[in-house]
């Protein structure tokens, strides 16, 4: 297990958001738009580096996070109802009026080459992987993942696990086009939401992922049992985060 929730804002978003705010140093303001995970890493990291931010929410985030998000200085928060897709598409429209820098939670390729560095470290950590298999919401993670695991071991298997409450990305792969959903509430809350329109995510997707899991509410309900077994269950199995 690659255990990105004990990174400092608890996902590894904040691989792509902290490479997207140091690659565009000169910029003082940043807008985006997340259901709480990516939100917080940018966040964070305009807060280490004094920038400013303007953060789109959906009505739908869990209540933890947002309090979290309230915490940080130079934020102004912005929320939208309705489906995590509507809250982007305004938070872009919004940076395009005021001419700020937009930084998507997935289709941008700074933030997918951030996301990338995941997939380097497990091939550098270990090395004989055969499969890795990888949460799908928008699709930022599993594309730079791929990416980077597959420059060191080209015939690793790449496999993309969506819950079937939020498998835009597959069904888009399996239309061979970027289709919409209809929006259903699920447990995997950071990877719901329909795609952006031209998503680049997409062609990486249909290119680097091998397979797919589409997984039901109870079994991620169930696995929530297997993901907290204590540590010393799964001795052997846990990888490093970042390393220093």
């Amino acid at each position: 297990m690659k255990e990105e929730h004990r990174q400092i804002t608890n996902s590894f978003k904040l691989r792509g958001a902290s490479n997207t705010v140091l690659t565009n140093e000169k910029i003082e303001t940043f807008v985006t738009a997340s259901t709480g995970n990516h939100a917080l890493a940018v966040c964070h990291i305009l807060s280490q580096v004094g920038k400013k931010g303007i953060i789109f929410v959906t009505s739908t985030i869990p209540e933890s996070k947002l309090q979290k998000l309230k915490k940080f200085p130079f934020i102004e928060l912005k929320v939208i109802e309705g489906d995590p897709q509507l809250g982007e598409l305004a938070a872009r429209k919004y940076a395009e009026d005021n001419g700020l820098k937009f930084v998507s939670p997935y289709n941008d390729y700074e933030v997918i080459a951030g996301q990338g560095t995941c997939g380097l470290e497990i091939m550098q950590q270990q090395s004989n992987i055969d499969n890795i298999f990888v949460c799908v919401g928008g699709g930022g993670l599993i594309s730079g993942l791929a990416i980077g695991a597959k420059s060191i071991k080209p015939d690793v298997n790449i496999i993309g696990c969506l819950p079937k409450n939020g498998e835009v990305m597959l069904a888009s792969v399996k239309a061979g086009k970027i289709i919409d959903l209809e929006y259903k509430e699920t447990l995997s809350d950071g990877s719901a939401g329909n795609l952006e329109p031209n998503s680049v995510t997409f062609e990486l997707c249909q290119n680097s992922v091998d397979s797919w899991i589409s997984v039901e509410e109870n079994e991620i309900e169930q696995g929530k049992t297997v993901f907290y077994l204590p540590q010393m269950l799964v001795k052997g199995l846990v990888m490093d985060i970042w390393p220093s």
